[in-house]
């Protein structure tokens, strides 16, 4: 496998600059999840990585060659698209095996590789099918396996599951989480979904208009956020930002609590709140409540929620589990 140095590296269209000076180091074997909202510079990032856009400046390093200007068939890469783009007139088998055909690799060892594969992603019942014959989950690993079986240095993958519905999203997680687990395979990995890289990194890099925000386990990500967006980028439902008097620390601009670090108080709490709307998960409810300054709380409550909409509740918090942000900042 693999590791990879992005240093300083921009990326502009014309005059519009995307990329504004990333520095990432991704060590060989991690599992890295490039996350972040639509337009953040994700995918320009990893298509920069790919050799898939040209780096405006900046040195990008694949196990400590310079990789700027070498072509994307020389870098030892395979990507994972969105789309599963399979020929859908080739057989599995056939759609597995075209790179290494196009390679002249001989028929012994392609049929060799290919049984691999497909062993490993659980395709090998589905090697004479066409692509249309398959589930969406099917295709998806037809199309980690036209990757896997080039034998990269480094696995690129570009929103994969955004085609799948959420049971197969789901399904494919932990699956993707088992290959790498099988695979010890460098794995670069971009979305938008914040479920996906808390549950599927070692490391996320978050990523705000073209520059990175954090770097960090998703465990640090969730409980020491470096600054505002971070914090209420990770985590769902998102943290909780009240400003004004609520705590006594001077400073702090904002305070920054997730809902299932407040909770409700049998007295009189610290915040005096209207509950606004309720939703009903099973495992627990989310009340998401209007405090008395008009600022939006939203409380996680363990199990069935006992409350009905339009009671007035009071709440507390561990001020421990507060987070204090001033200019966008941790405090």
């Amino acid at each position: 496998m693999a590791e990879i140095k992005l240093e300083s590296i921009h990326k502009n269209f014309d005059e519009v600059s995307v990329i504004k000076g990333v520095d990432i180091e991704i060590h060989d074997g991690e599992f890295v999840v490039f996350v972040g909202p639509s337009g953040s510079g994700k995918s320009t990032l990893l298509r920069m990585i790919a050799g898939l856009e040209d780096i405006s400046s900046g040195l990008l390093m694949i196990d400590g060659e310079e990789m700027n200007d070498v072509p994307p068939s020389k870098r030892e890469l395979a990507m994972v698209f969105q789309s599963y783009a399979l020929y859908p007139h080739m057989s599995v088998f056939d759609n597995l095996a075209f790179g290494l055909k196009l390679a002249k690799v001989n028929k012994s060892e392609i049929k060799e590789r290919v049984e691999k594969v497909a062993e490993v992603l659980q395709i090998h019942d589905y090697l004479e099918r066409l692509p249309k014959q398959l589930s969406g989950g099917q295709r998806q690993r037809v199309a980690i396996g036209r990757a896997i079986i080039r034998e990269p240095k480094v696995f690129l993958f570009d929103e994969p599951l955004s085609n799948l519905d959420a049971a197969l999203r789901s399904d494919m997680r932990v699956e993707l989480a088992e290959l790498h687990e099988k695979l010890s395979a460098t794995i670069i990995y971009v979305t938008h979904d914040q479920i996906e890289a808390m549950t599927l990194a070692d490391k996320i890099v978050v990523l705000n208009n073209g520059l990175v925000e954090q770097i960090d386990t998703p465990t640090e990500l969730y409980n020491n956020p470096k600054t505002e967006f971070v914090a209420g980028f990770i985590g769902s439902p998102t943290m909780n930002f009240l400003r004004g008097d609520i705590v006594d620390k001077s400073g702090a601009e904002v305070y920054g609590v997730r809902p299932e670090h407040i909770s409700l108080s049998p007295n009189k709490g610290k915040i005096k709140c209207t509950l606004k709307h309720l939703e009903n998960l099973g495992a627990d409810t989310l009340y998401y409540m209007q405090s008395e300054d008009y600022q939006q709380i939203t409380v996680r409550v363990e199990g069935m929620g006992s409350h009905k909409k339009g009671e007035i509740l009071f709440l507390d918090y561990d001020e421990a589990n507060v987070h204090m942000f001033k200019d966008g900042k941790r405090v």
